[in-house]
């Protein structure tokens, strides 16, 4: 019986448009594989009431035919769900995917898991200030920070604690200030009157310390200082040699 079914037509089958999904290639490989095992029939009972081999050699075309299209229909009857879905054409009624929908997963891992979570422990950190060593090994300014405002007022700090001893002539009055041999002369002030005594030490441990006595036990004619390696003395010179039982006289 003469074929009317070659090879070619069938291998046709199997080249499926690019246009069109791995479903309906499935469909077509499967239909192809019908047409193949009826034409073996067919080739099958030529090349038994044939006397030559032209039927015989068509037969066996034809069997490696069917065997290369059940393996195909096998295939994409395998890989047609998932292909499908990626072949599958956007919809136009279709809602672009959102950036809350796109970092969900990435919120519910650090949600349930905390710091434990990969995506926290990789997480990028907006508003983070970020170094990193270029491999030199010389000293660089990292940040810098305005100085205090030199305009500012300085803080003032009250002497409290002081020694005092009477004379026959002079009061002496004792200051301990560490330090304050090596500092600036200018920045120590005495005001006073024959009444009054007003201590100022600048820029004194970033301080400016003030001792006031705002009436003495007596009257007083002059005020000299004397400066030692952590204490300052002030010698009060008397209006009148009378001895004096405190340094401040009671109001």
């Amino acid at each position: 019986m003469p074929l009317r079914t070659k090879p070619t037509s069938l291998t046709f089958l199997l080249l499926c448009p690019p246009q069109e999904t791995l479903l309906v290639c499935s469909v077509l490989a499967f239909l192809a594989l019908e047409v193949a095992v009826d034409t073996l029939f067919r080739a099958d009972a030529g090349c038994l009431s044939s006397v030559s081999d032209a039927p015989c050699d068509r037969f066996r075309e034809l069997l490696r035919l069917a065997d290369v299209l059940a393996f195909t229909a096998d295939a994409l009857a395998l890989e047609t769900p998932t292909a499908a879905r990626s072949w599958r054409r956007p919809s136009n009624t279709q809602q672009p995917q959102t950036a809350g929908a796109e970092t969900s997963a990435l919120h519910s891992n650090i949600k349930s898991k905390g710091q434990n979570s990969y995506y926290y422990a990789h997480k990028k950190r907006e508003n983070v200030e970020i170094h990193e060593w270029d491999g030199n090994a010389a000293p660089r300014l990292l940040k810098t920070q305005s100085a205090a405002d030199p305009g500012a007022p300085e803080v003032t700090e009250t002497i409290v604690n002081y020694a005092w001893a009477d004379g026959k002539k002079r009061v002496s009055v004792y200051l301990a200030l560490p330090g304050i041999g090596g500092h600036a002369e200018e920045d120590t002030q005495i005001d006073w009157t024959a009444t009054s005594l007003t201590v100022r030490v600048k820029h004194y441990e970033a301080k400016t310390r003030l001792l006031v006595v705002p009436k003495l036990y007596d009257e007083i004619a002059d005020v000299k200082i004397k400066r030692k390696a952590d204490q300052l003395v002030l010698l009060l010179t008397k209006a009148k040699e009378f001895s004096w039982h405190s340094l401040k006289k009671d109001s």
